[in-house]
């Protein structure tokens, strides 16, 4: 039951961090969605699922920007 919430946060942390990458706050301070995600993960199943979790969502991530894997 919790590979899909998982797969479900990741994939809209992903989809809003790429669609608003160039949205600035306060003093340009910028947040990773991705990594709130990933302490999300990781505080709600536990730390191998966190651990998991970012390892895949890193290299989903490097895979969007286009440059080298890893």
């Amino acid at each position: 039951m919790k590979t899909p919430i998982v797969i479900g946060v990741l994939a809209a942390s992903l989809l809003l961090q790429s669609t608003i990458a160039g949205m600035s706050f306060a003093a340009g301070s910028r947040v990773n969605l991705v990594l709130v995600a990933v302490i999300y993960v990781a505080l709600a199943y536990g730390a191998v699922t966190g651990m998991l979790a970012g390892c895949a969502a890193g290299l989903v991530q490097d895979s969007i920007a286009g440059g080298k894997i890893g």
